[in-house]
């Protein structure tokens, strides 16, 4: 589809896979996502944007009430399949997420965190969900969620 040169002609890597959302921009009313992530002024053409990674866009995925909102949706889809028991919903967690099965010592570190939680086992509802959800967001605002490897 793309000319052998094109990537002379525009100085772009084709080959960075990056996860990106496409939503139309308004000029006059830009969402608080695109002005955390350094989204260019629509008033003005740019032909290159700059690449940046900031403490706030970390921030924003960890507190953001539409990630949270998210990621509690994420843990009640978890929790509605009958199949899956606790290690299996570690494993859909990480690969819905991020794209990829978790390694050994993020299984570990995952068991850990929802064990102290009170996640696992015969947990009350509440308690299970509110720690599912948790565990969904802590990966929503990992490196590997905004990059792919």
């Amino acid at each position: 589809v793309f000319p052998p040169n094109m990537n002379a002609e525009v100085g772009f890597d084709f080959s960075l896979e990056r996860r990106a959302v496409y939503v139309p921009a308004f000029r006059n009313s830009l969402d608080e996502l695109f002005q955390v992530f350094d989204f260019a002024n629509p008033n003005m053409v740019t032909g290159n944007r700059n690449t940046s990674t900031l403490p706030t866009q970390a921030l924003y995925l960890m507190n953001s009430p539409f990630v949270m909102r998210q990621a509690d949706r994420a843990a009640q889809r978890l929790l509605e399949d009958p199949t899956a028991d606790d290690e299996r919903r570690i494993v859909l967690a990480y690969r819905r997420a991020i794209g990829r099965e978790p390694t050994q010592s993020e299984r570990e570190l995952s068991r850990e965190f929802l064990a102290a939680a009170g996640a696992l086992g015969d947990a009350a509802p509440d308690v299970r969900r509110r720690a599912w959800s948790q565990f969904c967001q802590s990966l929503i605002a990992c490196v590997d969620f905004r990059y792919l490897r």
